[in-house]
């Protein structure tokens, strides 16, 4: 039943990019925050390739939230299970990790692999962020940049240098996404438990 489903919204997609069916617009969405929704229907009739529109857009949104509450899983200053700026010693150095590509995304230079597929590119991200750091006033002595497609990543010989590197990553590359995200879905309030993450929202 999935499939076919799936395979019957494929084909109005296509007959909607050849022009062959048009969505009509009686249905208007609106995201109130991470839980709610405003949903409006304006009158008159909705045909099926605005119900695969409706669909198509639903899924991009639930898909934004679970990013959204992953990254303050992971991210948030105050989580209880944010693991990526833990130091962690191994043989002489630091290393501090992080997929750029999350944080700055308009500097990102993925390259699409096919569409709405990109693959990470976190090369020239980690050099920018580390000279970003240097303009700052970080000293980078003793850095090695270690970093893979998919993660920027450096070993650090000084711990001190490594938390001031972690510290500058947070403030100016995590914090700001985070800030965004929380102002789109009207958060007011991060609540962290055992179970998980809650929130309280703007009225």
């Amino acid at each position: 039943m999935y499939i076919q489903s799936e395979m019957h919204v494929a084909a109005v997609k296509r007959e909607i990019e050849d022009g062959r069916m048009t969505p009509t617009k009686s249905i208007k969405m609106k995201t109130v925050n991470l839980d709610t929704f405003k949903i409006k229907h304006k009158g008159g009739k909705t045909n099926v390739a605005e119900l695969v529109e409706l669909k198509e857009h639903i899924d991009s949104v639930l898909g934004d939230i679970a990013d959204s509450i992953r990254l303050f899983i992971d991210f948030h200053a105050d989580s209880p299970v944010k693991v990526w700026d833990k130091l962690e010693k191994s043989e002489v150095v630091y290393t501090v990790g992080l997929n750029l590509e999350q944080f700055m995304k308009y500097e990102s230079e993925a390259k699409e692999v096919y569409p709405g597929c990109f693959m990470s590119n976190n090369f020239p991200l980690a050099e920018k962020a580390l000279k970003s750091f240097e303009e700052q006033g970080g000293d980078t002595k003793g850095f090695e940049d270690i970093s893979f497609r998919d993660t920027a990543m450096w070993n650090i010989t000084s711990k001190s240098r490594a938390k001031k590197f972690v510290s500058f990553l947070q403030k100016n590359y995590i914090n700001p996404v985070i800030k965004e995200r929380a102002k789109h879905f009207k958060i007011k309030e991060f609540i962290f438990t055992e179970e998980g993450i809650d929130f309280k929202y703007k009225k």
